[in-house]
């Protein structure tokens, strides 16, 4: 809501304040006559995050029985979906970079995401 309503709070300034014409004084207030709209989309996009991160963090905790079973699936998925992906590029003999550096743990890795599928 906070975003919304510096949204429209410059929309009506744009409205109300109209761009004066050739050779006339700019009386307009600063946020209409000098920042670019698109500039201010990024500036409200910022404040918008800032918002739903500082109240995310003021806030307590969910109960662990609301939040219902949706975020272990998703873990598992997103697991399940990478090891699809590696062992697709394996077979193909597609060059595929991971963190880890040592040959070992990466034949570990492959070995173990075999064996899961």
């Amino acid at each position: 809501m906070v975003g919304l309503a510096v949204g429209v709070v410059r929309m009506f300034l744009d409205f109300i304040y109209t761009e004066p014409g050739c050779g006339e004084i700019d009386e307009r207030p600063l946020i209409v006559a000098r920042i670019h709209y698109m500039y201010f989309a990024l500036l409200l996009c910022l404040l918008t995050g800032i918002t739903v991160v500082s109240i995310s963090y003021a806030g307590k905790p969910p109960d662990p029985s609301k939040v219902g079973i949706s975020a272990p699936y998703r873990r598992v998925f997103g697991f399940y979906l990478f090891s699809l992906l590696f062992v697709y590029f394996a077979q193909n003999k597609t060059t595929v970079t991971f963190p880890c550096t040592k040959q070992s743990g990466t034949a570990k890795l492959k070995a173990r995401l075999i064996a899961d599928l």
